[in-house]
């Protein structure tokens, strides 16, 4: 008798690497400092967060111009890609979900997605 195998596929980009993503974008000079900052953890552990992202090509480090000391954090064109791709899949995963609702059940969804946002 033969075991059926299970392959478990885990996604090596996680929410939080995608908010790194997204800010590093979003900002320019960002320093391994900013990040555990923004994630209000240790820059050690936020060296790891970025360590996946490097071996994954999605950032890059570059050291600053002026200060050669300071390491910034660069999102790559395959790291936007990146984050381009999973955001579109979020937001057509979104529009499907609230399709299913009624206009009064989608007002009341908003409402509540606002308040967990603040």
């Amino acid at each position: 008798m033969q075991k059926a195998v299970k392959l478990k596929f885990e996604d090596p980009i996680s929410p939080v690497h995608m908010q790194i993503l997204r800010f590093v974008i979003d900002n320019e000079n960002v320093t391994m400092k900013d990040i555990a900052t923004l994630l209000n953890i240790t820059p050690p552990s936020a060296t790891s967060m970025i360590n996946t992202l490097v071996k994954l090509q999605l950032i890059k480090r570059k050291t600053h111009t002026t200060d050669r000391r300071q390491i910034l954090i660069e999102t790559t064109t395959k790291g936007k890609k990146e984050l381009s791709r999973r955001m579109n899949e979020f937001y057509q995963f979104m529009e499907e979900l609230c399709s299913k609702l009624t206009k009064n059940e989608l007002k009341q969804f908003l409402t509540l997605y606002k308040k967990l946002l603040t």
